[in-house]
């Protein structure tokens, strides 16, 4: 496949996962280190130091609440006495970089300072940063790289020290959580409505194939040209076509949003809408629009974990935040996921050496919980990567109960896994590696879809 196909699905997954909403802006590099609690144990203070590096925007929500999380818990090892680790007590570091915003200057100078100036040997957790330009600096530094990529810069049987630990590329579990939830209602057709772009068209095109496994036949896409304002036209050609459900997956803007539906219900569609990219706020947004009773029953994914995680841990740290920062903020939260990963293979392995830190990771063979749910590495036979080094990581989705977004189901990482390779045509790579090596095991949820299913 092209480049400019990847591309096109890259941009295509990140606006329909509603992930990507970031402020304009470009700082230059600065760091942030975490500051360490006090001690709160007998233990003695400790006699080394961790440090630990992380590439985000600090001029976007998504950077700034990452590093809020990431510093915190730094500050929670250090208030127990340090991070120990082999028998070693180490003081963390958590030292958050500010790489700009895809701009491939701001980026390197920043993974130059951290790895050629501070010595950073872990990059653990990334936001905008450029991970071609990334990898030019840690690979050959030997320096562990677990950041987020969506693109195929970081694919490559070569590099030995790249996790792709929080990416996108097994992530059609959850469009088909939310097509077979909708089919269970009673939804047989869907049309998908969107913006006439290459982005669109790729992502479309994948996102159709997952409502096709959920049992859903899939009609011809209506697309209209990205400065429509008057949508009337779009909403009566849906209304002809009368589709059960109307997909807006890929609509990125929000007055798009408002206005599409806002027609749809104008011309009497009553059936089932996924709205794509919305919030709480967006969601009031609509409901003065169209009203309460429309929106009643929409589902869609979500990132506020309160109310659906149970693990004691993960809240205990949802508690922490709140205690730290006052009010709760989903931005971020999902892109952190590569430290529960980090943390989960130095307690396994006792170690701060790097390269038995990755081995660990290129390795794994099982899910880890993070505050969002679990995620797992897998191996990518399909481009020739036979280590575990990219990431399925699981979601939470959201129904709309008496106008307010109520987090109710959790996509898993079976589902995100299996249905992205059957979707996306992979099965045969993945049955000849499954035939070489096992089929991977996966953490004990109730998921949708199973290998019988490919």
């Amino acid at each position: 496949m092209s480049k400019r196909y990847w591309i096109a699905l890259v941009l295509a997954l990140i606006l329909g996962l509603g992930v990507f909403a970031v402020a304009c802006g470009e700082d230059e590099p600065t760091d942030t280190t975490a500051a360490g609690g006090t001690d709160t144990t007998a233990a003695a203070e400790p006699t080394e130091t961790l440090k630990i590096g992380a590439m985000v925007s600090l001029s976007t929500p998504q950077g700034l609440e990452m590093q809020k999380w990431l510093t915190m818990f730094a500050k929670i090892k250090n208030e127990a006495g340090g991070w120990d680790i082999g028998g070693t007590k180490y003081k963390v570091d958590y030292i958050v970089y500010d790489c700009g915003i895809a701009d491939a200057t701001t980026a390197r100078s920043a993974y130059e300072k951290a790895i050629l100036q501070d010595g950073i040997k872990y990059i653990v957790g990334t936001w905008t940063d450029v991970p071609g330009v990334a990898v030019t600096i840690t690979e050959p530094n030997q320096v562990l790289w677990m950041g987020t990529d969506f693109s195929p810069d970081t694919l490559n049987p070569e590099f030995k020290y790249t996790i792709r630990a929080q990416c996108l590329s097994f992530a059609l579990g959850a469009a088909y959580n939310m097509q077979k939830y909708y089919v269970d209602e009673g939804a047989k057709t869907s049309v998908i409505v969107d913006t006439d772009t290459l982005q669109a068209q790729v992502g479309n095109a994948n996102w159709a194939k997952a409502g096709e496994l959920a049992g859903l036949k899939e009609l011809e896409p209506i697309t209209f040209p990205n400065d429509t304002t008057d949508f009337a036209p779009v909403a009566t050609k849906v209304k002809s076509l009368n589709p059960d459900l109307v997909e807006l997956a890929y609509v990125s803007n929000s007055d798009h949003l408002v206005n599409i539906i806002r027609a749809l219900k104008d011309v009497g569609y009553d059936k089932f809408i996924y709205p794509g990219n919305i919030d709480p706020r967006l969601l009031e947004n609509i409901i003065t629009q169209v009203g309460k009773e429309y929106v009643e029953g929409w589902t869609g994914m979500y990132y506020d974990p309160r109310g659906i995680q149970e693990d004691p841990d993960m809240l205990a740290l949802i508690d922490r935040y709140q205690q730290e920062y006052g009010e709760f903020r989903q931005e971020g939260i999902y892109w952190i996921g590569p430290w529960f990963l980090f943390e989960d293979a130095v307690n396994a392995t006792q170690s701060t050496d790097v390269d038995t830190i990755t081995s660990y990771l290129k390795s794994m063979d099982h899910g880890v919980n993070t505050i969002c749910g679990y995620t797992q590495l897998f191996a990518r036979p399909d481009v020739g990567i036979m280590d575990t080094i990219d990431s399925a990581p699981g979601h939470y989705m959201f129904e709309v109960v008496d106008g307010q977004m109520v987090a109710k189901r959790s996509v898993t990482v079976q589902d995100q896994h299996l249905v992205s390779i059957k979707a996306m045509g992979l099965v045969e790579p993945f049955q000849a590696y499954w035939d070489e090596y096992g089929k991977p095991t996966f953490p004990d949820e109730e998921s949708l879809f199973d290998f019988t299913d490919l």
